[in-house]
């Protein structure tokens, strides 16, 4: 006997051991196990199923458990400096019904990394000291935090930048120090750069603060003069309080540190200083003749301090002898004019003065003091008074100048006397003329009349006397063929000769402008009445305006002389066009040729005409004209290019050999109205191919296509015919075409007959010519000249023909079937209504004698009341058959009284025991012939009933019904 001990969860989970410590840095990554906490239960199965949570301790959620196997491991990155310890409670469940659970003590240390720099507080210190500071003084203590700790956390200090030598710091506790003096003088401001760094291991970090030192000024500099001695002089007769000279002493330091005080060491003298400014005076009146000069030292010391530091100077005062007379000019004003062309340095006026003052006081010096803006004038000599030109004159920008002399004497006091100049420039004839423009543009109508002005050329003289300024104006360049005259006075240039557009389009005039009066040149006294001033295109004086035009005096024709004071223009006389030429043909007859069995649109001839006006005028539009009594329909012509086309392609059918003559008409200005025309007459002779040569040419049918009308000339000059290039096509052999060669199909006519070479008498004259033919038609490359083959069908025409007859194939197919549906709608119509006189028509009922059958016209369209079948609403076979197999019981048929209303409202009547055994057989599709015959006949009442029926019925088949 076996017995099973089934386990209960009688058993705790048991941790071992109860508490778990691990130490832990706080740089470890996430994920990263920390340790694993291991439980045990002496139950089985499901009882010692073990679970892992963490209960406690780890409010921060920086650590994890794995449920089943008891590994702690971080989720979360940890901080030292915020939290250095957890402890985790963990608690371990075994089986999920009645549970029983364990806890355990898990204490994790976190470890420091360095992972903080040194942080300054403030980061930032300034400081103030004298720069008389002591050497190795203490300044300042800098401190640095580390949130680390240890070595992490640990801080040493060091002057990075700053120092230049005169501070240091100690390394451990940041204490800064002087190594040295200063001198506000020579900086005033140190800005030091201290370095706070950690002592990590696996790295160390730094941090940086400043220091800014601040040096302040004490007096520790004299004030002192730039100079050692100072030299002046004062006048004699100077009131007390003159000013003498002004000294000034400089002091290094700031502040009131360089306040300085001013005075004179010694007494007795008649000079004093101010104190504060330095400035030395006169204390009394001075007397050359007892003292000629005076030499006394001059002291700066401190003003404010308790150091006295003190500088000095030697000043010498030098005693000036009074100068009590000024020089006088001997005129009260002096009055001059000179021509604008006098030389420089010509001497224009001598001024003089006299003073009566001794050695230098007497000595006078001249000088311009004013009126001479742009020193246009000098003194040759300032101690002689000869005023000269200093630069050019130009009367043109200025006519007169006042200036204002001063005669100084050279005494001490440099007294002077003032007079007034008036110099007047002269004009003088030494501007040219200057046109407005260098280059002018008139534009006139080629139909300008003649003594009409064409435009004007203006020029104007910066010289301000009449005659100086005074124009005249020439042509001198462009008018050889005398087209043009010029006013010599005015400038308006004059139309002579009638103009051309088409001749000359644009004359190009020299214009010259002068006022030189000497060897104005001898001309033809011509004289011409005032231009009138009329709206051309561009106008003359003012280009369309009706502005007064002067009287020409003078009008000169192109001259050629030696002025010297001129200027040149251009003048650009642009005639316009005006529509005055007609359109003139290539040549007033045409010849060409068009083949028997030309298509529509075929290409027969193109005619050119040309118009020498220009812009639309120019341009041609073309009509075709037929004479009286020829048809008007055979040709036609594209009004843009000339090109003569076949417009019915059945016309010249068994007309060979005849001709017709057509008129083109060329219009100009796109045809529009004013326009001009011409004519040209073009014949047409009917060609057959027998008619035709063929000239093959070694070149591509571009570069003949391009000189067709010089091949033309050329071989209408070879053989003194009337030559037709009929067609130009890329030359073709039996299988392909070669593009390097051309095929020329032509005709000949001879122009005393008018009639058609015939083709082997053109092959004859050509070969009679042939060494002229390769002379003359060189550069064509003529290999052979040879009858013209008759045109084979293309493959266009063979697809046109195959079109036709597929398009003749359909019409005919849709005819029968047209036909077919007819004949089957018209049997099926015959068929519905034969149905219907059996429904409708026959009387049931009554002896075989008696039967009765009311007439119907059938096909009449008429209504219900008048017995007949109505189109519009027909009665198909279907309900005839659906009665004939739905008639089941003997008298199922339809009873009719005589006059042929329903018995029972067109009801089926049942029960007629007449007719119960009775078999009917209908031939109810009988010949198509006796089917025709019998529709249009009357019934007889008296006629068998199977004749009836048959008759009525008249279709090709029999239906035999049972029980009717």
């Amino acid at each position: 006997v076996a017995i099973v001990v089934t386990d209960v969860n009688d058993d705790s989970p048991i941790f071992f051991p109860a508490s778990y410590s691990a130490v832990l840095s706080e740089a470890t990554n996430n994920a990263s196990v920390v340790l694993v906490v291991t439980a045990t239960d002496r139950d089985s199965g499901t009882n010692a199923d073990l679970r892992y949570r963490i209960v406690a301790g780890n409010d921060d959620s920086r650590f994890g458990v794995n449920p089943k196997s008891g590994e702690i491991f971080t989720v979360a990155s940890l901080d030292r400096e915020s939290t250095d310890s957890y402890t985790l409670k963990v608690t371990v469940t075994d089986s999920r019904v009645n549970p029983r659970s364990a806890n355990a003590t898990v204490g994790i240390v976190v470890s420091d990394y360095n992972d903080n720099s040194p942080v300054f507080s403030p980061r930032d210190h300034v400081i103030t000291v004298p720069e008389n500071f002591a050497m190795n003084g203490t300044l300042k203590y800098v401190n640095a935090t580390d949130a680390d700790i240890g070595d992490n956390g640990r801080v040493t200090y060091a002057i990075t930048s700053g120092s230049e030598d005169l501070f240091a710091i100690e390394p451990t506790t940041g204490l800064i120090s002087t190594t040295g003096t200063f001198d506000r003088e020579a900086k005033e401001v140190y800005q030091l750069f201290v370095q706070g760094r950690d002592h990590g291991r696996s790295q160390v970090n730094t941090g940086f603060g400043t220091l800014t030192v601040i040096i302040s000024d004490i007096n520790d500099n004299s004030p002192y003069f730039e100079q050692p001695r100072y030299d002046d002089a004062v006048a004699e007769n100077s009131p007390i309080g003159t000013p003498v000279m002004s000294l000034t002493a400089k002091d290094l330091d700031i502040g009131l540190n360089k306040l300085v005080n001013y005075s004179i060491v010694e007494n007795g003298i008649p000079f004093g200083i101010d104190g504060a400014t330095g400035l030395v005076y006169t204390t009394a009146i001075l007397n050359r003749e007892s003292s000629v000069n005076y030499t006394f030292t001059v002291v700066a010391e401190n003003a404010q301090s308790d150091v006295l530091l003190a500088g000095n100077t030697i000043v010498f005062v030098r005693i000036i002898d009074v100068n009590d007379n000024p020089p006088n000019f001997v005129q009260n004003e002096y009055r001059v004019s000179i021509s604008e062309l006098l030389p420089l340095g010509t001497t224009i006026v001598r001024v003089s003065s006299t003073d009566f003052d001794v050695g230098e006081a007497g000595k006078v010096v001249y000088s311009i003091v004013g009126g001479d803006a742009n020193t246009q004038f000098r003194f040759a000599d300032p101690e002689k008074g000869d005023i000269v030109i200093s630069s050019s004159l130009d009367a043109e920008k200025q006519t007169s100048y006042n200036l204002t002399i001063q005669a100084r004497d050279n005494g001490p006091t440099r007294l002077y006397s003032l007079v007034s100049v008036i110099v007047t420039v002269l004009d003088e004839n030494d501007n040219s003329p200057v046109f407005k423009l260098k280059v002018y543009n008139f534009h006139q109508d080629e139909d300008l009349s003649v003594n009409w002005a064409f435009g004007t050329v203006s020029a104007s003289d910066l010289d301000q006397a009449d005659d100086n300024r005074k124009i005249r104006y020439e042509i001198i360049k462009g008018n050889e063929q005398e087209m043009f005259a010029i006013a010599d006075d005015s400038g308006i240039i004059v139309l002579v000769r009638s103009l051309d557009y088409e001749t000359t389009k644009l004359y190009k005039l020299t214009v010259r402008a002068s006022n030189d009066q000497a060897g104005v040149p001898k001309w033809p006294n011509i004289k011409y009445p005032p231009p009138r001033i009329e709206s051309h295109s561009a106008g003359s004086v003012g280009a369309g305006s009706n502005a007064t035009v002067p009287p020409l005096t003078t009008v000169r024709p192109t001259v050629e002389s030696s002025w010297h004071l001129n200027d040149t223009a251009t003048a650009y006389m642009h005639v316009l066009d005006v529509n005055d030429n007609y359109p003139i043909f290539s040549r007033q007859q045409y010849t060409a040729g068009v083949p028997v069995d030309a298509e529509i649109d075929a290409h027969i001839r193109t005619v050119v005409a040309t118009d020498l006006d220009s812009r639309n005028y120019s341009t041609i539009r073309y009509t075709l004209e037929t004479d009286e009594g020829q048809p008007n329909n055979l040709f036609r012509i594209d009004s843009e290019t000339g090109s003569i086309y076949t417009s019915s392609a059945a016309q010249f059918l068994g007309k060979e050999g005849q001709h017709y003559t057509v008129r083109a008409r060329a219009y100009d200005n796109f045809g529009r109205s004013p326009s001009h025309t011409n004519e040209a007459t073009v014949t047409i002779y009917v060609l057959t191919p027998s008619q035709q040569v063929l000239m093959v040419l070694g070149v591509k049918k571009k570069f003949v296509t391009d000189k067709r009308d010089l091949l033309d000339e050329l071989l209408e000059n070879i053989t003194g015919l009337i030559v037709n290039l009929d067609k130009i096509q890329t030359h073709k052999t039996e299988t392909v075409y070669d593009t390097s060669q051309t095929d020329v199909f032509l005709h000949a006519i001879d122009p005393n007959t008018n009639q058609i070479v015939p083709r082997d008498e053109v092959i004859r004259i050509l070969d009679l010519n042939i060494e002229l033919i390769y002379e003359l038609l060189g550069e064509f490359n003529v290999t052979r000249v040879i009858e013209a083959q008759p045109i084979e069908t293309t493959p266009v025409d063979i697809v046109r023909l195959a079109l036709i007859i597929a398009a003749a194939l359909i019409a005919f197919i849709l005819i029968i079937v047209l036909i077919i549906i007819c004949c089957e709608r018209r049997r099926r119509r015959k068929k519905k209504m034969r149905a219907t006189l059996i429904g409708d028509g026959i009387v049931f009922g009554s002896p075989p004698s008696t039967l009765q059958l009311e007439p119907y016209d059938v096909g009449l369209g008429a209504d219900e009341k008048g017995g007949t079948v109505t189109r519009e609403n027909p009665i198909w076979v279907d309900p005839y058959d659906t009665w004939i197999e739905g008639s089941q019981a003997a008298g199922s048929i339809i009873a009719m009284t005589e006059d042929g209303d329903d018995e029972d409202d067109g009801a089926l009547t049942k029960g007629n025991p007449m007719y119960e055994s009775q078999e009917i057989k209908m031939n109810m599709f009988a010949d198509t012939s006796d089917a025709e015959s019998s529709d249009s006949d009357e019934f007889d009442a008296k006629t068998s009933q199977d004749n009836l029926l048959s008759d009525a019925l008249d279709a090709p088949s029999e239906v035999s019904t049972t029980a009717i």
